[in-house]
């Protein structure tokens, strides 16, 4: 698929407004009109034509700057948000992170462990020691 760089064609840059795209199509298809110029052949004025017609609408144009960017100038486009490349500090300081975060949750786990732990041996240390009072009452 060959595309066209509408800008080029219509010899307007590519942050032209609409005003300025208007008056170089009409230069241009004065110029080039196959009734006005010498030379019949209408490849050239079809094509100017074909340009204004992309970039005069609002919606088209923006569709056609994803098609240019891509092609003409290289950018990349996506659908998606891009994410942040990091660089090797921005990663060790990353992976320092996730590794306090995991001590940090190893050692609230073992004190809920030991909370848990002692709460479950006092229980079990009373209710030894009530057993125990009861059979000597007997």
């Amino acid at each position: 698929m060959i595309i066209k760089n509408y800008y080029e064609i219509l010899g307007v840059s590519y942050d032209a407004d609409s005003t300025t795209i208007r008056s170089a199509y009409r230069e241009l298809a004065k110029k080039y009109h196959p009734d006005k110029s010498k030379n019949k052949d209408d490849t050239k004025f079809k094509e100017i034509v074909e340009a204004y017609e992309i970039l005069k609408n609002d919606s088209t144009k923006k569709d056609y700057d994803r098609i240019y960017n891509l092609y003409f100038r290289n950018y990349t486009y996506t659908a998606y948000p891009t994410y942040p490349t990091y660089t090797t500090s921005h990663l060790i300081i990353k992976i320092a992170l996730y590794v306090l975060l995991i001590i940090f949750l190893i050692i609230f786990i073992d004190i809920i462990k030991n909370i848990i732990y002692s709460t479950n041996k006092t229980k079990t240390h009373l209710k030894h020691n009530s057993l125990s009072k009861s059979s000597y009452k007997k």
